[in-house]
């Protein structure tokens, strides 16, 4: 498929672009979920990194519309509340 222009192929579940640096929240199994860093976007799929794993660096695939993009400011003020 070819996208012309500026437009972003990829959207959350509510239909918000995503783009690399956006924060979002998407499953990691059956019944958990996880707060993810979009680092790169393919054409089919998104590479995201989990931001609150003790291990840093793996990296997942992920379809955009199995994510949600969420507020930048949430995720500060939960981080600094129930982060380490």
């Amino acid at each position: 498929m070819l996208y012309m222009g500026n437009r972003n192929p990829h959207d959350d579940f509510l239909g918000y672009p995503i783009e690399c640096g956006d924060l979002v929240v998407g499953s990691d199994g059956y019944d958990s979920m996880n707060l993810y860093k979009v680092l790169r976007t393919t054409p089919k799929m998104i590479s995201v990194t989990n931001v609150l794993a003790k291990r840093k660096g793996k990296s997942k695939l992920i379809y955009g519309k199995a994510i949600l993009k969420v507020d930048e400011h949430a995720v500060i003020m939960y981080m600094l509340k129930y982060g380490e």
